[in-house]
């Protein structure tokens, strides 16, 4: 009976040190670490699955950290016009579950996207959420973003914006907050080199292809343990990734595939915001 009470007890109190990060330096991780070489973090060769017609899913685990990755690929100008994006935002204080949200809109691929503040349970979204030309919540300007516009043949393109501009914003008719840009035009940004679970989306250079990537532990009590932003950075250029950008990680990583989890943090959280992809029936 003790054993199960002190289990619960240093779970909760994981769960709720572990608040969505809204700073930059606000890590868990207690110590800097050094990053890991390309050969650890990823495959010379990475082995791409389609799984639907524009869309192409990767894995790798990194066994000497004992943590996995998933990367979903999303071309345009195969999905073309068929391709559709879904979303939610928090409505009445309210947070979701990513894989319920993905079954019930058919995404094929889904991933959490705008941190939120998790304070006096209200939930609230912090930076933009624009769809379908609607903002549901106001831009963050230190913040970046994914965006979504259409191009003369009608097939979404999308761009990774450095910072939440309002009048940048209005150009587009999806957008979705994160945190910081972590690759621009092919240089990895460097910042905080600590180790968690991370979400994060990255574009070509043309912007007709989106890659959508997470990573958490196989098993951690803590979430002290992952990659850091410039390893995700690192992976995700070797993909062939000119730009990218985190969203919310920790706790709140999620990643639906066919509407299964790749990547599932221990204790993972709903969240307020998220952006799924399918194709029209």
């Amino acid at each position: 009976m003790k054993v199960k009470t002190l289990f619960f007890t240093l779970s909760i109190s994981f769960l709720f040190a572990s608040c969505t990060t809204l700073n930059k330096l606000n890590d868990l991780s207690p110590l800097p670490v050094e990053n890991l070489s390309l050969s650890e973090l990823c495959p010379s060769n990475p082995d791409w699955e389609t799984i639907a017609p524009g869309f192409q899913t990767t894995s790798y685990k990194i066994s000497s950290l004992n943590i996995t990755w998933h990367c979903a690929k999303i071309d345009f100008e195969t999905a073309g016009t068929d391709l559709s994006i879904n979303y939610f935002i928090n409505a009445k204080n309210d947070t979701y579950s990513l894989k319920k949200f993905a079954g019930k809109t058919h995404s094929i691929v889904a991933i959490n996207t705008t941190p939120f503040k998790n304070k006096e349970k209200s939930n609230q979204t912090v930076g933009i959420v624009k769809a379908e030309k609607n903002i549901y919540s106001e831009c963050k300007e230190n913040y970046s973003a994914l965006a979504f516009s259409k191009n003369s043949e009608n097939i979404y393109q999308c761009k990774i914006l450095e910072n939440q501009n309002k009048n940048e914003i209005e150009k587009y008719e999806y957008a979705f907050g994160g945190f910081y840009q972590i690759l621009q035009d092919g240089k990895i940004l460097s910042f905080n080199k600590s180790r968690r679970s991370r979400t994060a989306c990255a574009t070509n250079s043309e912007g007709n292809i989106l890659y959508l990537f997470a990573t958490t532990p196989v098993f951690s009590l803590t979430d002290q343990n992952g990659l850091t932003y410039e390893e995700c950075a690192i992976i995700l250029k070797n993909l062939g990734c000119t730009d990218a950008m985190q969203f919310d990680g920790g706790h709140s990583t999620a990643l639906i595939i066919n509407q299964k989890n790749a990547e599932k943090p221990f204790m993972q959280r709903k969240v307020a915001a998220g952006i799924g992809f399918g194709l029209s029936d």
